[in-house]
Protein backbone atom coordinates (compact mmCIF):
# COMPACT_ATOMS: atom_id res chain seq x y z
CA UNK A 1 0.00 0.00 0.00
CA UNK A 2 1.34 3.15 -1.40
CA UNK A 3 1.08 6.49 0.81
CA UNK A 4 -1.29 8.13 -1.37
CA UNK A 5 -3.85 5.36 -0.32
CA UNK A 6 -3.52 5.47 3.05
CA UNK A 7 -5.75 7.41 5.28
CA UNK A 8 -5.13 9.90 7.96
CA UNK A 9 -6.30 7.38 10.38
CA UNK A 10 -3.87 4.70 9.54
CA UNK A 11 -0.92 6.96 9.01
CA UNK A 12 -1.86 8.07 12.94
CA UNK A 13 -2.29 4.50 13.77
CA UNK A 14 1.14 4.01 12.83
CA UNK A 15 2.30 6.47 15.63
CA UNK A 16 -0.35 5.50 17.87
CA UNK A 17 1.34 1.66 17.78
CA UNK A 18 4.59 3.25 18.51
CA UNK A 19 3.49 4.68 21.26
CA UNK A 20 1.69 1.57 22.39
CA UNK A 21 4.57 -0.45 22.64
CA UNK A 22 6.81 1.75 24.36
CA UNK A 23 4.44 1.92 27.10
CA UNK A 24 3.91 -1.73 27.08
CA UNK A 25 7.74 -2.15 26.68
CA UNK A 26 7.65 -4.37 23.67
CA UNK A 27 6.28 -4.64 19.83
CA UNK A 28 2.46 -4.67 19.49
CA UNK A 29 2.62 -8.37 17.88
CA UNK A 30 2.19 -7.76 13.88
CA UNK A 31 -1.07 -9.67 14.01
CA UNK A 32 -2.35 -7.07 15.77
CA UNK A 33 -0.50 -4.08 14.00
CA UNK A 34 -1.93 -5.44 10.87
CA UNK A 35 -5.86 -5.26 12.62
CA UNK A 36 -5.71 -1.39 14.30
CA UNK A 37 -4.38 -0.12 10.41
CA UNK A 38 -7.15 -1.88 8.54
CA UNK A 39 -9.90 -0.29 11.49
CA UNK A 40 -8.39 2.93 12.49
CA UNK A 41 -9.36 4.39 16.04
CA UNK A 42 -11.16 7.39 14.62
CA UNK A 43 -13.65 5.13 12.04
CA UNK A 44 -15.35 3.94 15.31
CA UNK A 45 -15.35 7.23 16.92
CA UNK A 46 -18.64 9.42 17.30
CA UNK A 47 -18.11 13.65 15.78
CA UNK A 48 -18.31 14.35 19.30
CA UNK A 49 -16.53 13.04 22.38
CA UNK A 50 -15.97 14.43 25.47
CA UNK A 51 -12.51 15.90 26.99
CA UNK A 52 -11.58 16.09 30.62
CA UNK A 53 -10.81 19.49 31.32
CA UNK A 54 -9.82 20.34 35.46
CA UNK A 55 -12.65 17.84 35.96
CA UNK A 56 -15.19 18.87 34.13
CA UNK A 57 -16.38 17.56 30.59
CA UNK A 58 -16.45 19.61 27.95
CA UNK A 59 -17.41 18.33 23.90
CA UNK A 60 -15.38 18.31 21.06
CA UNK A 61 -16.15 18.60 18.31
CA UNK A 62 -14.41 16.82 14.80
CA UNK A 63 -16.23 19.57 12.44
CA UNK A 64 -15.51 22.53 15.16
CA UNK A 65 -12.57 21.10 16.88
CA UNK A 66 -10.59 18.87 14.44
CA UNK A 67 -6.87 19.49 15.72
CA UNK A 68 -7.83 18.81 19.06
CA UNK A 69 -10.57 16.10 18.28
CA UNK A 70 -7.69 14.40 16.03
CA UNK A 71 -5.27 14.96 19.26
CA UNK A 72 -7.62 12.80 21.33
CA UNK A 73 -8.65 10.10 18.71
CA UNK A 74 -4.81 9.39 18.93
CA UNK A 75 -3.67 10.32 22.52
CA UNK A 76 -2.87 7.07 24.32
CA UNK A 77 -5.66 7.85 27.04
CA UNK A 78 -9.15 6.50 27.03
CA UNK A 79 -11.76 8.44 24.97
CA UNK A 80 -14.98 9.62 27.11
CA UNK A 81 -17.45 8.88 23.79
CA UNK A 82 -20.90 9.35 26.21
CA UNK A 83 -21.84 11.12 28.81
CA UNK A 84 -24.94 10.98 30.90
CA UNK A 85 -25.63 7.54 28.96
CA UNK A 86 -26.71 9.82 26.10
CA UNK A 87 -29.05 12.26 27.68
CA UNK A 88 -27.92 15.94 26.84
CA UNK A 89 -25.68 17.30 30.09
CA UNK A 90 -27.34 20.62 31.89
CA UNK A 91 -23.85 22.09 31.95
CA UNK A 92 -20.53 21.05 32.30
CA UNK A 93 -20.95 20.37 35.93
CA UNK A 94 -24.02 17.84 35.05
CA UNK A 95 -21.58 15.81 32.57
CA UNK A 96 -20.12 12.41 33.98
CA UNK A 97 -18.88 9.47 31.30
CA UNK A 98 -21.28 6.60 30.73
CA UNK A 99 -19.31 5.20 27.61
CA UNK A 100 -15.34 5.49 26.29
CA UNK A 101 -13.22 3.94 24.17
CA UNK A 102 -10.67 2.32 26.31
CA UNK A 103 -7.10 3.49 26.67
CA UNK A 104 -4.79 1.80 23.84
CA UNK A 105 -2.61 0.11 25.88
CA UNK A 106 -5.45 -1.55 27.62
CA UNK A 107 -6.92 -2.62 24.67
CA UNK A 108 -3.66 -4.67 23.02
CA UNK A 109 -2.54 -5.56 26.34
CA UNK A 110 -6.00 -7.38 26.73
CA UNK A 111 -5.60 -9.19 22.63
CA UNK A 112 -2.29 -10.41 23.28
CA UNK A 113 -3.26 -11.63 26.48
CA UNK A 114 -6.30 -13.22 25.01
CA UNK A 115 -3.80 -15.26 22.65
CA UNK A 116 -6.83 -15.27 19.75
CA UNK A 117 -5.69 -16.81 16.81
CA UNK A 118 -8.37 -17.97 13.51
CA UNK A 119 -10.34 -20.61 14.21
CA UNK A 120 -11.15 -19.60 17.31
CA UNK A 121 -14.97 -18.45 18.79
CA UNK A 122 -14.83 -14.90 20.61
CA UNK A 123 -17.34 -13.65 23.10
CA UNK A 124 -16.50 -9.83 23.80
CA UNK A 125 -18.99 -8.45 26.05
CA UNK A 126 -18.61 -4.33 26.23
CA UNK A 127 -18.95 -3.51 22.56
CA UNK A 128 -18.82 0.06 22.86
CA UNK A 129 -17.77 2.20 20.10
CA UNK A 130 -16.54 -1.09 18.34
CA UNK A 131 -12.86 -0.73 17.75
CA UNK A 132 -11.57 -3.54 19.64
CA UNK A 133 -14.78 -5.62 18.22
CA UNK A 134 -13.25 -4.53 14.61
CA UNK A 135 -9.58 -5.73 15.64
CA UNK A 136 -10.95 -9.27 16.93
CA UNK A 137 -12.58 -9.47 13.60
CA UNK A 138 -10.08 -8.59 11.36
CA UNK A 139 -8.14 -11.54 13.42
CA UNK A 140 -10.03 -14.26 13.03
CA UNK A 141 -13.14 -12.91 10.60
CA UNK A 142 -16.40 -11.63 11.64
CA UNK A 143 -18.65 -15.30 11.52
CA UNK A 144 -16.45 -16.35 15.09
CA UNK A 145 -16.65 -13.38 17.01
CA UNK A 146 -19.87 -12.09 18.99
CA UNK A 147 -19.92 -8.79 20.18
CA UNK A 148 -22.55 -7.47 23.52
CA UNK A 149 -23.32 -3.88 24.41
CA UNK A 150 -26.26 -2.99 26.72
CA UNK A 151 -26.77 0.28 25.03
CA UNK A 152 -28.98 0.14 22.12
CA UNK A 153 -27.20 3.27 20.46
CA UNK A 154 -23.77 1.81 21.19
CA UNK A 155 -24.53 -1.29 19.78
CA UNK A 156 -26.55 0.17 16.75
CA UNK A 157 -23.38 2.48 15.94
CA UNK A 158 -20.86 0.39 16.29
CA UNK A 159 -22.59 -2.44 14.11
CA UNK A 160 -22.87 0.43 11.42
CA UNK A 161 -19.23 1.44 11.89
CA UNK A 162 -17.93 -2.07 11.70
CA UNK A 163 -20.13 -2.68 8.57
CA UNK A 164 -18.82 0.37 6.89
CA UNK A 165 -15.24 -1.26 6.83
CA UNK A 166 -16.72 -4.83 5.64
CA UNK A 167 -17.51 -6.12 9.02
CA UNK A 168 -20.11 -8.24 9.99
CA UNK A 169 -20.02 -9.92 13.77
CA UNK A 170 -22.83 -10.95 15.50
CA UNK A 171 -23.48 -7.75 17.49
CA UNK A 172 -26.02 -7.99 20.29
CA UNK A 173 -27.89 -5.68 22.36
CA UNK A 174 -28.35 -7.30 25.85
CA UNK A 175 -26.74 -7.71 29.22
CA UNK A 176 -23.27 -9.22 28.70
CA UNK A 177 -23.57 -10.77 32.03
CA UNK A 178 -25.71 -13.36 30.27
CA UNK A 179 -23.42 -14.44 27.73
CA UNK A 180 -25.15 -15.01 24.64
CA UNK A 181 -26.41 -18.53 24.12
CA UNK A 182 -27.01 -19.29 20.83
CA UNK A 183 -23.95 -19.12 19.74
CA UNK A 184 -21.77 -20.91 22.86
CA UNK A 185 -19.59 -22.19 23.59
CA UNK A 186 -16.46 -19.90 22.87
CA UNK A 187 -13.07 -20.34 23.61
CA UNK A 188 -12.06 -17.43 24.54
CA UNK A 189 -14.39 -14.41 26.48
CA UNK A 190 -13.14 -11.02 26.66
CA UNK A 191 -14.83 -8.24 28.64
CA UNK A 192 -13.97 -4.12 27.75
CA UNK A 193 -16.36 -3.58 31.07
CA UNK A 194 -16.74 -3.56 34.80
CA UNK A 195 -17.71 -6.29 36.61
CA UNK A 196 -17.62 -7.21 39.94
CA UNK A 197 -16.99 -11.23 39.90
CA UNK A 198 -17.11 -13.37 36.66
CA UNK A 199 -21.15 -14.45 36.04
CA UNK A 200 -21.61 -17.69 35.73
CA UNK A 201 -23.21 -17.89 32.03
Amino acid sequence: MTSSHRSPGQDATRGLLQAVSEDLGHDVGPEWQKAAVAVPRDHFLPDRIWADRDGRYRPVDRLTDAADWWSAAYALTPVVTQVNDGAEPDGPDDAWPSSSASHPSVVFRMLEGADIAPGAKVLHIGTGTGWDSGMISHRIGAADLVTVEVDHALADRAREALACLGHHPTVVCGDGRLGWGPRAPYDRVLATCSVRRVPPH
